[in-house]
């Protein structure tokens, strides 16, 4: 293989240390790189050898969970005085916001728990909400349900334990 830079000089991303970014090579400097969505070699481009595959996945894993309260971000929305509680991320948020804004001005004390990051999922909170409201929850997802396993995982609580709606008919 041809190299442009120092082959010598190559940092690797299957070299770096389990809980820390990939260190890349400068771009521009004689280094050539193959961007995919695929596992890449010492070499920088595709593998599909086992060994490094692995340490790659296992790599990038290790990594988020060492800065997961780095990574996490969420929004409490009116849940100081809540007695239910609405969850929901993305666009399906939107509708919530206005909806608990609505139930706030007919009286019911509702709040809503946003989600900003999905992985890694801000298990810690999810689970001390789940102690707070108990079973008075209510998770709306514009797809057919994926991120209420999050809240089953973190929660230790069944789907059929708290109200759900899945809707993934491409429409908000």
């Amino acid at each position: 293989r041809q190299f442009m830079g120092d082959p010598a000089a190559i940092i690797a991303p299957t070299m770096c240390p389990d809980d820390e970014p990939a260190i890349l090579n400068p771009m521009f400097k004689g280094y050539r790189y193959h961007y995919t969505g695929l596992h890449h070699g010492p070499t920088g481009f595709p593998t599909e050898d086992a060994e490094i595959c692995d340490r790659l996945i296992k790599r990038l894993f290790n990594k988020v969970e060492a800065h997961e309260d780095e990574i996490e971000s969420y929004e409490e929305y009116l849940l100081d005085d809540a007695e239910y509680l609405v969850i929901a991320y993305g666009s399906t948020a939107l509708a919530a916001r206005e909806a608990v804004n609505r139930l706030r001005e007919e009286g019911v004390k509702i709040g809503m728990f946003r989600p900003i990051t999905l992985f890694p999922a801000p298990d810690k909170k999810m689970k001390e909400l789940q102690e707070r409201f108990g079973n008075k929850v209510y998770m709306a997802e514009l797809n057919m349900g994926q991120y209420v396993e999050a809240f089953e995982r973190a929660s230790g609580m069944h789907r059929d334990e708290f109200v759900t709606h899945f809707k993934a008919n491409g429409r908000p």
